[in-house]
């Protein structure tokens, strides 16, 4: 053995052994802590299974399992009072039939003709003839009425209305969808609602209804705003909406071009999404997505693509899920993720990804995920802070081909590859990672090609004995002498440096 490296066995070798005698004391401590959030964690997930009806909020669960720390401070209060858009005259209710190919052309124009003939053949005897509020205000009651005048479907009487042909609400009118209503959307009859006006649901259900549709099997009834559009939802269900592979008809979609005028805010908040494939935004401005519970989601949970200043927050995610709950895409930047609760599934909780720069990824609680935790990958300027990442099938928190990221303050704790992955960075960019609780990982802090890793007050104490792997694993003596992090370290792939050649400078602030 080469001298040098009899040199650095014997260091590496003092240093464990120091770590070995200052951890000893803390390991009961720490272990107590850890099976403390365990339980904690297990009977949040049990709460919600018995929380059928959905009447406690993400953050009441939280506080009744003593978790609501972990969500960060509570916003400011979200109930809002609907009223009538500015913009929508006190005219009477227009409405006519119209051939859905005219309706799918206007949304083909931003997203497409893809799954378009899906729609097609899936409709009933009725042909290819939507029902369209071309001005006014309707209501369920309005919609019965019209579909007898016009002859589109029969008379169902009282209780649960189902809609048998689309529904198509043009710009300038609104669909009003209000407490105790329910909305069934024929999946056998084709039924869907495309919204270029003024959709809104307090109160209320809308859900697929009836078996396989006999033409298209593919086919599955949704809810999508496009173009002007706006959607506000409170307090309402959705239950097995969406198909396809994009984000215009996954289930509840709120899709815009960026080019047209959109004269009403967005917001869906106090929701339960059940079995959809997926809930989209795509390119909206100023979204907030606010304590939703999102269940057995037959696709990504909840995708978030090319919209600035979304705000996704104190939203909890459950059951079964095939994919990430969260994904932030195509340039979501300036947005907030926070709040948020992900309990099993697989794939990543919160994904961050294809340019979505000025991330904050915030007080969060990611548990049991079949893959990792919190993946940012190619968005720069992310923050990644005071979220609890617990018992994740694959990596913690995952950094990929992002400058000036930042990772402080998170507790991450017995995921099964690293607790803090940081890869395909250029070889000057500074990576911050300070004052995070590293714990029974597979690995504590690990590299490949991860450019340079500024680490400071991070508790390394129960990482024993893997603190570092990768491109670092090398090094993980300097760890050893200095469990809690107390001097400031810039590791390279080569060894310690002195100082980053290099600073990032991210806008926006802490949000």
């Amino acid at each position: 053995m080469p001298k040098n490296t009899r040199h650095i066995a014997v260091r590496c070798l003092q240093a464990l052994t120091l770590a070995v005698v200052s951890a000893g004391a803390a390991v009961a401590s720490s272990f107590e802590e850890t099976r403390d959030l365990r339980t904690r964690v297990a009977a949040f997930s049990e709460a919600v299974e018995l929380d059928v009806l959905a009447l406690k909020s993400t953050r009441m669960l939280a506080d009744d399992v003593g978790l609501g720390g972990m969500l960060g401070p509570a916003g400011p209060g979200t109930d809002f009072t609907f009223e009538k858009p500015a913009f929508l005259p006190d005219t009477l209710i227009e409405v006519q039939r119209l051939d859905i190919r005219l309706a799918l052309a206007m949304l083909a124009q931003s997203f497409g003709t893809r799954d378009n003939i899906d729609i097609l053949e899936a409709q009933n005897e009725a042909g290819r003839n939507a029902l369209v509020i071309r001005k006014g205000t309707a209501n369920l009651a309005d919609l019965r009425l019209f579909m007898r005048h016009y002859g589109l479907q029969e008379d169902q009487g009282e209780g649960a209305f189902q809609l048998e042909v689309p529904l198509v609400i043009w710009s300038g009118a609104a669909l009003r969808i209000d407490r105790g209503e329910t909305l069934q959307l024929s999946r056998p009859d084709g039924a869907f609602i495309l919204n270029f006006g003024h959709l809104q649901i307090a109160d209320a259900t809308v859900m697929a209804s009836g078996g396989e549709n006999p033409r298209n099997h593919e086919f599955v009834p949704f809810v999508t705003t496009a173009g002007g559009g706006a959607a506000q939802v409170s307090n309402s269900r959705f239950e097995g909406l969406g198909f396809g592979r994009t984000v215009k008809f996954s289930g509840f979609s709120i899709v815009q071009s960026g080019l047209t005028v959109v004269r009403q805010d967005s917001f869906v908040e106090n929701s339960v999404f059940e079995r959809l494939r997926s809930v989209s935004i795509s390119n909206v401005r100023d979204i907030r997505l606010h304590n939703n519970r999102f269940l057995n989601p037959r696709g990504a949970a909840l995708t978030v693509s090319g919209a600035r200043s979304a705000r996704v927050t104190e939203n909890l995610f459950a059951g079964a899920a095939p994919t990430n709950a969260i994904q932030m895409v195509n340039g979501s930047h300036d947005s907030l993720v926070s709040g948020n609760v992900v309990l099993s599934g697989d794939r990543a909780g919160i994904s961050v990804k294809q340019g979505s720069d000025n991330v904050t990824i915030a007080h969060n609680i990611v548990w049991d995920r079949g893959g990792g935790g919190i993946a940012v990958s190619k968005s720069d300027c992310g923050y990644v802070h005071n979220n609890l990442v617990l018992d994740n099938g694959q990596k913690g928190i995952e950094i990929r081909s992002s400058e000036g990221s930042r990772v402080r303050d998170n507790v991450v704790i017995g995921n099964h590859n690293a607790a803090i992955w940081v890869s395909a960075q250029t070889p000057d960019t500074p990576t911050h990672v300070a004052d995070n609780v590293l714990r029974d990982n597979g690995v504590g802090l690990a590299t490949a090609t991860g450019g340079l890793l500024v680490i400071q007050g991070n508790d390394f104490t129960d990482q024993f004995p893997r603190f570092l792997g990768g491109d670092i694993s090398r090094q993980s003596h300097h760890i050893a002498q200095d469990l809690k992090g107390v001097r400031s370290l810039i590791l390279s792939p080569s060894g310690p440096v002195a100082a980053a050649s290099r600073q990032i400078a991210c806008g926006g602030g802490d949000r």
